[in-house]
């Protein structure tokens, strides 16, 4: 009710949890999947605006466990 649809493939919250746990699982091919769709719905998404942005938010230690599953995605830095 009034949230967003988890259901909808562009869910961005969903594509980064899903990218970010694909990689850590060595599911790099859906891991970088996720990413592209991801960055289709988000363009120019790349590892130095996620860490600015999510960086207030996240403890150093979660930050550094998202920004590895998100590299290891291909996600770009710059």
């Amino acid at each position: 009710m009034g949230g967003p649809d988890i259901a909808q493939p562009g869910y961005r919250v969903a594509l980064v949890t899903k990218a970010i746990a694909c990689a850590h699982l060595d599911r790099i091919e859906e891991a970088r999947t996720t990413v592209s769709q991801w960055i289709e719905t988000q363009p120019g998404l790349t590892i130095a605006r996620y860490r600015a942005f999510w960086s207030w938010v996240f403890s150093p230690e979660l930050l550094a466990i998202s920004l590895t599953g998100l590299r290891k995605a291909g996600l770009p830095e710059e």
